[in-house]
């Protein structure tokens, strides 16, 4: 299972870790720009892990990853997924998952690490009136 980020259990069940789209805590520490603006959609995104973008890349597509610093954009209407500093491009067609921002439907996972879906949340928050994912995820990567 591959590890996404280390957040403090407090922070995370404060919901205080929910800035723009920080599914994967940037612990690597690299001199690319913290954000870069997508080719495709002009917006701006934020650095994420190598191996984030390597764990959800096909296996066929791993390949072509560049030794370099990813961004991840965040438009639902671009079908770039991940873009590199060197211009590279990640689509949809490139990953093993669908991704949250860009997908709909209640499979979509919301974390991949563990296996938090749009329905598992859903049904939670409907039979016991909240979500324990936030809480559930930071006890994950103490």
């Amino acid at each position: 299972m591959p590890s996404c980020s280390v957040r403090p259990v407090e922070i995370i069940a404060a919901d205080l870790h929910k800035t723009l789209y920080e599914c994967c805590l940037i612990t690597e520490q690299t001199s690319a720009p913290a954000r870069a603006t997508c080719p495709a959609s002009g917006t701006l995104s934020r650095k994420i892990q190598h191996k984030t973008v390597e764990s959800l890349l096909k296996p066929e597509k791993r390949s072509s990853l560049r030794d370099v610093q990813y961004y991840f954009c965040a438009d639902p209407h671009c079908s770039v997924i991940y873009f590199s500093s060197d211009n590279s491009q990640i689509t949809k067609d490139d990953v093993n998952v669908k991704v949250f921002n860009k997908e709909g439907g209640d499979d979509v996972p919301v974390c991949y690490c563990f296996l938090w879906t749009r329905k598992r949340i859903r049904d939670e928050i409907e039979s016991t009136g909240k979500s324990t994912a936030a809480l559930s995820i930071a006890q994950e990567i103490h």
